[in-house]
């Protein structure tokens, strides 16, 4: 059986790309010895989302770490563990990670699949980011971006042949589908869900809904999440005084029973690589409002049938769209009953096979 390592910088956080790791993981425990390595640990607790019995955990440093101590101080304990683990092939889960993979995979028979989790686009990256890309594009045995436009972007930037750039979507957990409840027609809730990160374009949700929510009182809007922002973003809403209708709800544990909750979904990214939320909200039949930014909303959302998608930045554009939704019932029922028309792309089943065959390629 091949033995393949999945390589995350910390999995003690909550967040889209902590969430698809622990789903490829269980998903792919039944076909080969898979292996899960977080570089550092900055809440020095076990791994947020939970892993199968089957898959093994290994973390190296118990706290958090900048980039000259993790460098200094996981290379090498991650190099051998990938020789004495007799790894096959090792994934890099987010830029970030790509170059203490590349690093520790020296001198080792071991294939390297550095996979993307934003975008090549992405400004918030800074300078170690777009290190880590270049990286990818130059030492990897293969890199695997969210999208096709990003794939694309790869290619083009980096002037690569098609063996070496592919893509493939997250997955929806197929347990939300099956336990997924009827659309409410008659919830008057909005739903965001995200780490409160620069990157999520929180302090321009506020912006939306001064201009909504007010003339709807009997309409609330939700944030769920945690992050840097948080305190920012919480003292905005204070000053607009939207306190009884714009709530933040913290980090939830488990989501599954909290999109059915809601009448629609909004996303206010100004990058993101396949949004999660999108995709749970989809699974939930969730009407979907986003800005369309690179990547993800655009291969989600398709504009008019399930969602709107709006240019990245227009507040006002965002609002108006909300308005529809929030003042016509029927509108939000077409939207709900569109939703699951392309949702086969993102099913675990092909998310997964397409992942062996990328993992056979290699």
């Amino acid at each position: 059986m091949k033995s393949i390592c999945l390589v995350k910088d910390d999995l003690s956080i909550f967040g889209g790309r902590e969430k698809i790791l622990s789903v490829m993981a269980n998903a792919l425990c039944k076909d080969y010895c898979v292996h899960v390595v977080g570089l550092w640990n900055s809440l020095q607790t076990p791994p947020y989302f939970p892993f199968d019995e089957r898959v093994r955990c290994f973390q190296i440093l118990d706290h958090n770490a900048r980039v000259r101590e993790a460098l200094t101080k996981t290379i090498s304990p991650l190099h051998r563990y990938l020789k004495e683990q007799k790894i096959d092939v090792a994934l890099s889960v987010g830029v970030n990670t790509n170059a203490y993979l590349l690093a520790a995979a020296v001198g080792t028979k071991v294939k390297t699949v550095c996979c993307e989790h934003s975008n090549l686009q992405n400004s918030y990256y800074g300078w170690f980011g777009h290190l880590n890309q270049w990286l990818s594009a130059r030492f990897a045995d293969k890199i695997v971006t969210l999208t096709k436009q990003d794939q694309a972007a790869y290619r083009k930037k980096f002037h690569l042949g098609e063996e070496r750039v592919d893509y493939n979507y997250n997955c929806i957990d197929p347990a939300w589908l099956k336990g997924k409840k009827p659309y409410d027609m008659a919830s008057k809730k909005l739903l965001s869900v995200g780490r409160f990160d620069p990157v999520k374009g929180y302090p321009l949700l506020v912006d939306v809904a001064k201009r909504v929510l007010p003339d709807h009182p009997d309409w609330q809007w939700h944030i769920y999440g945690d992050g840097e922002e948080f305190s920012t973003v919480q003292e905005k809403i204070r000053d607009q005084g939207l306190e009884k209708q714009l709530i933040l709800k913290g980090s939830v544990k488990s989501m599954e029973e909290i999109y059915s909750q809601y009448a629609a979904a909004v996303l206010t990214s100004y990058h993101e690589g396949l949004p999660m939320v999108l995709l749970e909200a989809k699974a939930n039949s969730l009407p979907i409002v986003s800005f369309d930014c690179a990547t993800g909303p655009r291969e989600i959302v398709r504009d008019g049938v399930d969602g709107y998608l709006v240019p990245v930045g227009d507040v006002e554009g965002m609002a108006e769209r909300i308005e529809r939704l929030v003042g016509d019932e029927e509108l939000r029922r077409s939207f709900s009953e569109n939703s699951l028309q392309n949702i086969a792309p993102f099913s675990q089943e092909v998310v997964i096979e397409k992942w062996k065959d990328i993992l056979e390629s290699v």
